[in-house]
């Protein structure tokens, strides 16, 4: 059976077993499967954990790396499989989001291609189990996150997207904290929604008006409300169940490839960050409107000019805010340039707002005085 014919083979047979497996059979399964094939002598699967610095593995028999300086964070971080001591290291990924590594020793003569089925297989496992069994959260260190991070994580989207128009990817610190800030997005026939959300505050209750927002966001834009009116609605909802002088400010973004532009919207959130031809700019609209939840009486969107290639930044003040031990801000021009040098590096968003957020949380001496969020997206092209 040639090499290609024989991955997809077991990667059938796995999905097929894995199908009637208990969650926390995956990761020994898997290496089962492969070993009885004569496709290795020994399987590991290293899931990222929650802060994005450490690869754990899912069967548990293995201490923790660094996604720093080890060959499994390099193929986590790169998303490229590769052979190295005679071990192979195949990126575990759908649709943009890595979600760890599968290492398998020793690697096949014929090459590494005929593995990948399997690591779709098990990418498709780990996410599908999510979904049911609290197995691979344990495994990523979730019962390390604070009740409000526990509740944001649920929220959010899978933190990297891509397709053949875009790629999203996005960030948010401190992982195991964060309380008041959210991020969404959609790719939809009309074009890919992106959006941002921070609420006034810290603990459960900015938790809670964050929630309350991106909810609302999300029902609205299902119903296919244009960005204006769903400011209005989030909005509404904010001022009639929120206590006094409680706001939630955010932005949301309408991607539109096949037309050229993007459709913005503000509500009191700092502008979106454009990064074209290796030169930055902020996206300033004609006018500033307030957050939502302090009644708004009417609001607006404006549309910019869209081409491939360019990079759309979203984030929170958290960012552009955060200070040293001086008292410095990070500031907008230092978030500009960082965001020019890493794209010009060409690292997939995901990364590049991973460094985005190293570099601020360095700046701080690791102790951010708020939420600091980041989320970008890339036109293909």
């Amino acid at each position: 059976m040639p090499a290609d014919q024989v991955g997809e083979s077991a990667a059938g047979r796995l999905t097929t077993l894995i199908e009637g497996c208990p969650p926390d059979r995956i990761g020994a399964l898997t290496a089962q499967v492969m070993i009885d094939l004569g496709l290795a002598r020994s399987v590991s699967i290293w899931l990222i954990d929650h802060g994005s610095t450490l690869l754990v593995d899912l069967v548990g028999t293995k201490s923790p790396v660094s996604m720093g300086g080890s060959i499994v964070g390099r193929v986590a971080t790169t998303e490229e499989a590769i052979v190295h001591q005679e071990r192979a290291y195949l990126p575990l990924a759908r649709r943009g989001q890595v979600i760890g590594v599968m290492e398998i020793s020793p690697a096949p003569d014929e090459g590494i291609s005929q593995l990948a089925p399997l690591a779709v297989a098990v990418s498709n496992a780990v996410l599908a189990t999510n979904l049911v069994s609290d197995v691979i959260e344990r495994t990523r260190g979730a019962t390390n996150l604070s009740l409000p991070a526990t509740i944001q994580h649920r929220n959010l989207p899978l933190t990297s997207y891509a397709d053949d128009e875009v790629e999203v990817g996005a960030r948010l610190e401190p992982a195991f904290n964060i309380a008041g800030d959210v991020i969404d997005y959609a790719a939809n026939p009309e074009g890919i929604h992106l959006a941002i959300f921070d609420a006034v505050g810290h603990g459960l209750r900015a938790t809670m008006l964050s929630t309350w927002a991106v909810a609302t966001y999300r029902l609205m834009r299902r119903k296919g409300a244009p960005l204006a009116e769903i400011v209005s609605a989030i909005d509404e909802v904010i001022a009639g169940n929120a206590e006094r002088n409680e706001f939630v400010t955010g932005i949301m973004l309408l991607v539109k490839p096949g037309e050229g532009v993007v459709e913005v919207a503000n509500a009191g959130h700092p502008s979106p960050l454009l990064i074209r031809d290796g030169a930055a700019h902020f996206l300033t609209g004609p006018t500033v409107q307030l957050p939502m939840g302090l009644g708004v009486s009417s609001s607006a969107s404006h549309t910019v000019p869209s081409q491939p290639r360019d990079v759309i930044f979203l984030y929170s003040d958290g960012v552009v805010q955060a200070r040293n031990g001086d008292l410095a801000v990070w500031g907008e021009q230092t978030l500009s340039e960082q965001a020019v040098a890493r794209t010009s590096e060409g690292l997939s968003p995901s990364n590049i707002c991973r460094q985005i957020l190293s570099a601020v949380t360095t700046w701080s001496n690791d102790v951010l005085g708020d939420d600091a969020s980041i989320v970008a997206l890339r036109r293909k092209g």
